[in-house]
């Protein structure tokens, strides 16, 4: 009969099956299963942060939420049968596109502003290097960006890294809808698009003076309307004063 250790050795043999990188799967799993999964991953010093950080501020949440159900429910007690009920809420979630705790039945357009730009870094002279990032090359990490927001700015509104978000919408939760970060292009782009579009209306340019320059010359052609209509006006002249029509 296996034991669970031998069960442990031989799973390492297996080789993994084919799977989705979506994120439903782990949507779906127990809360025993999502506890082992979280806690492995905390061998990262920043993933450990993050998931503790996150624990913190649900746990808070939640104490809030039941201090403001006891006060709603205290001034019911004088009005109903006397027990007291808890109000239904959905389950708090975190939104990555502006990083608040939301609930689905809270969750309306407008709700969240988030950007839907890129952060990149504006100014390295306002960054306070620690003795470990001396050697860094690049300043753009999460650390310095989380420790100098003001160093940094976002694309789509041109503000620095602390401000509100720009566009509205709906809270998201699930990373592979989150809209943060993917509406708009770095300057880099923005500027050889740019250039492209000044070429094209420069060649836009070029052909409505070749048009232009069309249309003067056929106004001033001798084929033209306004010269046969001269030319008409004179021969109705000289018919008036010939001999044939009797006036000499």
């Amino acid at each position: 009969m296996s034991t669970a250790m031998d069960i442990a050795a031989s799973s390492t043999t297996i080789e993994p099956p084919l799977f989705d990188s979506g994120i439903e799967p782990l949507e779906g799993a127990s809360g025993n299963t999502a506890r082992t999964i979280l806690v492995a991953l905390c061998v990262d010093a920043s993933t450990r942060e993050k998931a503790l950080r996150n624990y913190y501020r649900l746990m808070h949440y939640e104490q809030q939420l039941c201090g403001q159900e006891v006060i709603r429910n205290a001034s019911a007690i004088t009005t109903t049968t006397g027990s007291t009920k808890r109000k239904a809420v959905g389950e708090p979630k975190i939104c990555l596109q502006c990083d608040e705790i939301f609930t689905e039945d809270q969750n309306q357009l407008g709700a969240c502003w988030y950007h839907s730009g890129e952060l990149e870094l504006m100014d390295e002279s306002a960054i306070d290097r620690e003795p470990a990032e001396m050697a860094l090359y690049d300043l753009d990490t999460e650390p310095i960006r989380a420790r100098h927001p003001e160093a940094f700015r976002w694309c789509c509104c041109r503000e620095t890294g602390k401000a509100r978000g720009c566009t509205p919408g709906r809270h998201e939760s699930n990373p592979d809808r989150s809209k943060k970060g993917r509406g708009d292009f770095s300057d880099l782009d923005e500027d050889s698009l740019d250039l492209d579009d000044t070429s094209l209306d420069d060649d836009d340019d070029d052909d409505d003076d070749d048009d232009d320059d069309d249309g003067d010359s056929s106004e001033h052609s001798p084929g033209s309307s306004n010269h046969n209509d001269m030319h008409h006006h004179h021969q109705q002249q000289a018919q008036q004063h010939s001999p044939v029509n009797g006036r000499h």
